[in-house]
């Protein structure tokens, strides 16, 4: 080869260097900016996703402490009725006592019964 010929060579070869290089650095560019795209809609993602998992959380507390508040109210209620049945209970069994009563007292003659000493 002619010097010329390798001096044209060296310089093709130069330019292909320079163009891969430049070829290179774009692509670079490219994609750092294609990178911070995605990690910007990957937060942004995130942060929705937190903002709904947040929503839930204080729904599901919310949905909790009401039910927590009405077997509160459910357990008032029954301890209501439990008194309220114990207190008719007496009272029946006050009333089939004094049904006794007057029964023998109807039935029976004066001096009839004879009482024990203890």
């Amino acid at each position: 080869m002619s010097n010329a010929s390798t001096r044209l060579a060296s310089a093709a070869e130069e330019l292909v260097k320079a163009v891969s290089l430049e070829v290179d650095s774009f692509t670079h560019q490219k994609l750092c900016t294609n990178l911070e795209s995605v990690k910007g809609s990957l937060e942004s993602r995130l942060n929705s996703i937190t903002r709904v998992v947040k929503a839930l959380g204080e729904k599901i507390d919310s949905g909790i402490d009401e039910v927590n508040h009405n077997q509160a109210d459910i357990k008032n209620l029954l301890d209501k009725q439990n008194s309220f049945i114990l207190k008719q209970s007496s009272i029946i069994s006050n009333q089939h006592k004094i049904n006794n009563l007057q029964w023998a007292i109807t039935h029976c003659e004066v001096g009839a019964f004879k009482y024990k000493e203890v």
